[in-house]
């Protein structure tokens, strides 16, 4: 049997092949969700700086500067991804690094200054170090060399499409104040 990226062929047996070409769309699914929640959460602090800078009273280098801390974390994060995932395998470095990001992303808008901002947008950072190279890892294996760009380019485009959503979530939240919660904690 071949197994292709959109479902199994040549297989006998019709309930094998639905329940592998099922599990397929489950994980590729949830791939796809990872990677647009990632592209929301990177573009939801920059669309926020406004409020940010009245909350804090930072200035725009300082508001980069929290960009950049949770880039280089990121960086170097992705370096050590291979070793964490040799360990305890690619689908529960996933999972701890996703954990950890939710984490990071509750202490962003529990931050009660703006040390605790960086501290928690590095650790994001670092968990998408973590998590981002072994989703596309995860992916390349899911299909076939045939079927693999057309994946890539399905995952590219949730990724983008998170960006763009969470630019308009955050910003559309910024301006109220739910419960007196400023609605940037909320977005």
């Amino acid at each position: 049997a071949r197994r292709s990226g959109w479902g199994v062929s040549g297989m006998a047996g019709g309930g094998r092949e639905a329940r592998l070409s099922q599990e397929l769309a489950v994980s590729f699914a949830l791939l796809n969700l990872a990677l647009a929640v990632d592209k929301a959460d990177q573009a939801m602090l920059p669309a926020v700086y406004y409020e940010l800078c009245a909350e804090f009273g930072l200035g725009p280098a300082a508001l980069g500067s929290v960009t950049l801390c949770r880039g280089l974390a990121q960086a170097i994060a992705a370096l050590g991804s291979s070793a964490l995932a040799s360990h305890v395998g690619r689908v529960r470095g996933v999972g701890i690094g996703c954990l950890t990001w939710g984490i990071a992303t509750v202490a962003v808008g529990l931050s009660p200054s703006a040390s605790w901002l960086f501290a928690a947008r590095t650790l994001s950072g670092a968990a998408l170090g973590i998590t981002i190279p072994l989703i596309w890892s995860i992916a390349a294996d899911l299909f076939n060399p045939l079927d693999r760009g057309r994946a890539f380019g399905i995952l590219f485009c949730s990724n983008n499409t998170g960006g763009m959503l969470g630019s308009l979530t955050a910003i559309n939240f910024a301006k109220y104040s739910p419960l007196d919660v400023d609605g940037w904690r909320v977005a």
